[in-house]
């Protein structure tokens, strides 16, 4: 607490001489002081400045003489002078009673410096109170002041406004909440319009795209506002197909759902294309391969696209063709296959016999005249593919069953015996046959 010396009438007296002593003992004590001085009949009085976080003032002035009073702030001298005051009343405004007591005969009531008239030393006042507040002043006639005090203003309104859900599916409603305090009005706008509760309330809404709600409230402490943008979600579109994996040549049921939007598009499979029902539907199809379909559905919230690949089982397969040597049964074929996307586990046969359960290779096998076909199969489906191996017997050698032998050599003798034959007669003719196994002519 800091402490002044102040001016006192002479009825106050206190010698300066004890002044001086008083002011170096508290100064010692960690005290300021400060002196001033005045021609007579002023003397003076020790006084103490008042810091009063409750009403705003810092500076005023409260005499050693005086008992304190932390709502009014006392000047030296004038120790019988207080300032009250009342809640505020009315809806629009704040309106408080102001009262006040004071020794001094008539006194001149100020409002945030500016004066009110002239009143009785004792009294009270109804008074409009500006949101901020006003300081109050008691002056004599002279404009001394004798006492003052701030006056809290009517408490700002606060609001809080909320959507749930939010966002909001299309076509769906959300509710707007409002919470309200020190206000007597509240006017919306932008989404929705109109008078809405002062202390607060719900209300169901609809926005058929993204929408700003708005409110602001009136009360006599002054304004707030708040707003709220409800968005919307985009469409949801489920697009399936049963089956989804299909032999060749079957068919499969494409099933769509939708929600949230007022146009769908079809792209991609041979005949899935153009407008589709938005809401919902099925349609069959048997697509030669895999496939891709899409459903683009469009509505308030945006642009949603849903794809269902149906899979058809595709492969191939291939015998390279190859030549028997003389005297053997088979030769080799290098058969190479592909298979994708199959129902089951691919099957790759030599006639019946099964030697590859891989999606895919390349094997050398041997092969012959009566054992050369190949198979892709799907162990799951009804998928098939077949190759034959070209198979041929080496130059000069013939298939005889089982293996390719070498053509027989024959050497005819064609000077015959007698070498002159006429009509009706019968002449020998030498033939050579040279073979290492049975012949038969």
């Amino acid at each position: 607490m800091d402490s002044i010396i102040k001016k006192l009438p002479p009825k106050s007296f206190f010698p300066l001489v004890g002044a001086f002593i008083l002011l170096t003992t508290l100064a010692i004590m960690g005290a300021a002081f400060l002196v001033t001085s005045e021609s007579s009949p002023y003397t003076s009085e020790l006084a103490f400045i008042e810091h009063s976080s409750e009403d705003g003032i810092i500076g005023s002035m409260v005499p050693a003489s005086c008992e304190s009073n932390p709502p009014t702030n006392h000047f030296a001298g004038d120790c019988q002078c207080s300032l009250g005051e009342t809640v505020c009343s009315g809806v629009t405004t704040c309106t408080k009673t102001i009262n006040w007591n004071t020794n001094t005969g008539t006194i001149n009531l100020f409002q945030d410096g500016t004066s009110l008239g002239n009143y009785p030393q004792n009294g009270s006042q109804g008074i409009l109170i500006p949101p901020g507040g006003s300081v109050f002043s008691l002056r004599r006639a002279d404009g001394t002041v004798l006492c003052d005090r701030f006056v809290s203003g009517a408490p700002a309104p606060t609001l809080s406004l909320t959507a749930t859900p939010n966002p909001v599916d299309a076509f769906n409603p959300t509710t707007l909440n409002w919470v309200v305090t020190n206000a007597y009005s509240c006017l919306a706008s932008g989404g929705w319009s109109g008078t809405k509760s002062n202390i607060g309330s719900s209300e169901a809404v609809n926005p058929v795209t993204a929408t700003n709600y708005d409110l602001v409230c009136y009360g006599p402490g002054g304004s707030a506002s708040d707003s709220v943008v409800v968005s919307i979600n985009p469409p949801v579109v489920n697009l399936t197909s049963s089956p989804s994996h299909i032999n060749p040549g079957a068919s499969t049921n494409l099933t769509w759902t939708v929600s949230g939007a007022d146009s769908c598009t079809a792209s991609g499979g041979v005949g899935w294309f153009g407008s589709k029902a938005v809401v919902g539907g099925t349609e069959s199809y048997s697509p030669s391969s895999n496939t891709a379909y899409s459903l683009t559905c469009t509505g308030p919230g945006g642009v949603t696209t849903d794809t269902e690949t149906v899979l058809v089982p595709t492969g191939n397969i291939t015998a390279s063709p190859c030549v028997i040597p003389v005297g053997l049964g088979s030769c080799n074929s290098t058969v190479a296959w592909t298979a994708s996307d199959f129902l089951g586990t691919p099957s790759v046969l030599q006639g019946s016999t099964q030697f590859s359960t891989a999606v895919s290779g390349s094997v050398a096998r041997a092969v012959s005249y009566i054992d050369k076909t190949f198979f892709l199969r799907d162990g799951g489906g009804t998928f098939e593919r077949t190759a034959d191996s070209s198979v041929t017997c080496a130059p000069t050698s013939r298939w005889n069953g089982t293996i390719c032998l070498l053509l027989p050599k024959i050497t005819m003798n064609t000077i015959p015996n007698p070498a002159i034959i006429r009509s009706g007669e019968t002449a020998d003719i030498g033939i050579i046959i040279d073979a290492n196994y049975d012949l038969t002519c």
